[in-house]
This record gives structure tokens, sequence and C-alpha cells, in this order.
């Protein structure tokens, strides 16, 4: 399984995996109040449930600081000096 296929939706605070998995949180991307995980895929381990839910909530905050999970900035700079 792919871990980081993530659609996120600033609009709404919620993350949707291709699994059909759905994480929402209340409050800010980027510090939470609350997370709502729903639509886990069935079979998975309880890790890996805690991993989905991990993934998904970095996929949100990087989607609001507007980092992107490919790259960070220290990447791309070390690629440039090289």
């Amino acid at each position: 399984m792919d871990f980081d296929a993530w659609n996120v939706d600033l609009d709404t605070l919620s993350a949707y995996h291709t699994t059909g998995f759905r994480i929402s949180v209340e409050g800010s991307p980027t510090h939470p109040l609350g997370v709502s995980p729903s639509h886990f895929p069935a079979g998975l381990s309880a890790v890996e449930q805690a991993r989905l839910i991990r993934c998904g909530m970095k996929a949100i905050k990087d989607a609001a600081t507007g980092t992107r999970a490919s790259k960070t900035s220290d990447d791309v700079f070390d690629e440039a000096a090289s």
C-alpha cells in the first residue's frame, strides 16, 4: 500500500487516501484540536492504521504549510549546490 497517496482538501480540512480512508481535522491543520478518521480499509493491522493516520496528518500539514512531501527545501538546495 502506498501510504503517501493522499488528496487533501484544505477547505474541509480533510485528506482522502486512495483506499477510501478519510481523515478530518478540527481547528488548525498544523495544530489540530481533534482528528476524525473514517473508512479504514479492511484487513489493516493496528500498526498500519496508525501509520495511515500519521501519513494523513502529515499530508494535511504539508498542504497547509506549502511543503511538498516529495522534496523538502533542503533537498532542492543540496541538488542546486552539487
